[in-house]
């Protein structure tokens, strides 16, 4: 904070003493005080005062001067009470409301600091320094534009002052007027060139107005001025991490810590730069001493909970997600993030809860409807999932994961039409969203109309030519649309590592292995994988036996899929469509 102080300088020269008055103490005061030693300063100015014999006038001028003194060295109670005897000797004696406002500020005492200033204008209309402070404890107030106020008027009074157009710089600053804050900051530097924290002041107007290259300058040249800045460092630290260069951002970090170890500042942003380089054991560190320093510091809780997300250790996250809103009720955002890690865990009531309190803040948030759609889909709840995808796409109708999901939603209630035009819709918006062209396939299948799924599978198969399921799939919609697809899957079997699952499935349908010696391949134990692959095996023996004209085996390995209840599986989605048609 500037303080333009108004310090009364004494000396045998300009106050000469009154009748019998003795000024020998007060002058070896003055002398202390000029070489800033205050203790001693303090001394004489008493004696001055106990033994000096001095007129009422006198003791005025020197009871102000040892507030000042007293202010000087943090002694703000003893200062206060010189200020106030002062007062009571002259009521109208301007300086030491001044200076008086400045010790309430120091204290955070703002409404009396404003009430001494306003007092001293009274008495001096013309006091410039009462409006410049008036306008620095405005700014502590977050009043800005009466601090621009206090400011405009300290200057028309005297358009010197350096320090009057950097306030009313940070004035500026604080009302978001960036532009006109560097015009103040840049004529300040014009009568004051040397001064680091206008430098520093203009630094943070560059990086607010979107321009960290010129507050990088700004904040080199405040260091220069003044290498013991830690928020100089911190700062241009923010403004590397806004270029996202991270390391130098992180070395500036380091000096700031290193010149004060207890700045709660660096260890959050230094965290943030870490979390952005992928190492969040250290972001997570910065943060965990972050919050040594300030136990009570929503916030810091509630990032660090989003590292702990970042890797995947969801408990964790959960738990800091907890302490922010134990701290702070009100910070909604955590819900969406803590929905976000009950999801990833498969607590999905918890998700739909949190997303859920989420939105009641927030009910313009397209990805919280769409988040709340992916757990209520994971509920197997797909008609609230339904509900929430369209929600989502009336507030950002350009997302094309939002189709995607809404479609498998329709899928899953069997409603395939619909979940044709929802994939559709999400290629137009991104033709090369894979998973989308996949299922798109896929839904066509299940309804039958296998040549329009026919030039999704091919496609799948030129993006990703090494997955034996995608030559699978395009065999089968081939064949089921009556064309001759074995040659082309033998050219892409070239591709296959054939003895690796699913390879046996391509062996059979090439002719090479029989239907038994697939589903005996499939057959073991009784886990999960195990299952898995039995419901594979199934599925694609029942298209083989289909495909022979076999519909009674066809059907009965179909019903073996559906008794392996892996009910995530393409291959039970495909059982049950082939069954629906088959048993009709």
């Amino acid at each position: 904070m500037r303080r333009m102080l108004v310090v009364l300088v004494f000396s045998i020269l300009t106050s000469a003493p009154v009748g019998a008055e003795d000024w020998t103490y007060c002058n070896i005061g003055i002398g202390a005080q000029g070489e800033r030693n205050y203790d001693l300063a303090i001394k004489y100015y008493t004696l001055c005062l106990n033994e000096g014999d001095l007129s009422r006038g006198s003791q005025v001028k020197v009871f102000n001067e040892r507030g000042i003194v007293y202010r000087k060295i943090g002694a703000f109670d003893s200062a206060i009470a010189d200020f106030d005897r002062a007062l009571r000797l002259d009521s109208a004696y301007a300086n030491a409301y001044v200076n008086r406002g400045n010790t309430y500020s120091d204290k955070g005492a703002n409404d009396q600091a404003i009430a001494d200033y306003t007092q001293a204008l009274r008495l001096d209309p013309d006091y410039a320094i009462a409006y410049n402070n008036r306008g620095d404890v405005y700014i502590d107030m977050g009043e800005f534009e009466r601090a621009i106020s206090d400011f405009t008027q300290a200057l028309r009074l005297n358009s010197s002052m350096a320090f009057a157009y950097n306030g009313r710089g940070d004035a500026y600053r604080g009302t978001g007027e960036n532009e006109l804050a560097i015009a103040d900051y840049s004529q300040s530097l014009r009568l004051d060139p040397d001064n680091a924290l206008t430098y520093f002041g203009r630094a943070a107007a560059y990086k607010d107005g979107g321009d960290p290259d010129r507050a990088i300058v700004d904040y080199t040249e405040s260091l220069r001025l003044d290498p013991t800045d830690a928020a100089a460092f911190n700062n241009r630290g923010t403004a590397y991490a806004e270029k996202e260069d991270y390391d130098r951002a992180i070395e500036d970090y380091d000096r700031a810590l290193d010149l004060d170890p207890d700045y709660f500042g660096p260890y959050i942003n230094r965290g943030n730069s870490f979390g952005e380089r992928g190492d969040h054991d250290r972001a997570i560190a910065d943060y965990t001493e972050a919050l040594r320093l300030d136990p009570s510091f929503a916030a810091a809780y509630y990032i660090r909970g989003n590292a702990f997300s970042s890797k995947g250790d969801y408990d964790r996250a959960i738990e800091d997600y907890d302490q922010t809103l134990h701290l702070d009720p009100n910070y909604f955002a955590v819900y969406g993030d803590r929905g976000q890690a009950h999801r990833a865990m498969g607590n999905y009531d918890s998700a739909v809860a949190d997303y859920t309190q989420y939105l009641q803040r927030n009910p313009d948030h397209a990805w919280a409807y769409i988040a709340r759609a992916v757990a209520n889909g994971a509920k197997g709840d797909n008609h609230r999932a339904i509900a929430d995808y369209t929600e989502g796409l009336r507030l950002d109708p350009s997302f094309d994961g939002a189709y995607a999901g809404r479609a498998n939603a329709y899928s899953d209630t069997g409603d395939y039409d619909r979940a044709i035009a929802d994939f559709t819709e999400a290629l137009r918006l991104d033709p090369a969203f894979n998973s989308a062209r996949k299922s798109r396939g896929w839904a066509y299948f299940y309804i039958g109309r296998f040549g329009q799924s026919v030039s999704d599978f091919r496609r799948t198969v030129e993006i990703e030519p090494e997955n034996a399921y995608w030559a699978i799939w395009l065999y089968l919609t081939q064949a089921r649309d009556g064309r001759e697809g074995q040659a082309e899957l033998r050219d892409n079997a070239v591709r296959l590592i054939l003895s690796d699952w699913p390879g046996p499935v391509v062996r059979m349908f090439l002719g090479e292995v029989d239907v038994q010696a697939v589903l005996d391949m499939a057959q073991s134990d009784q886990t999960v994988a195990d299952k898995e692959r039995r419901a594979e095996a199934y599925f694609y023996a029942g298209q083989y036996q289909l495909l022979a004209g076999h519909e009674d085996k066809a059907v009965a390995l179909f019903r073996e899929v559906i008794k392996t209840g892996v009910t995530n599986f393409i291959e039970y989605t495909g059982a049950k469509a082939e069954l629906s048609r088959l048993e009709q």
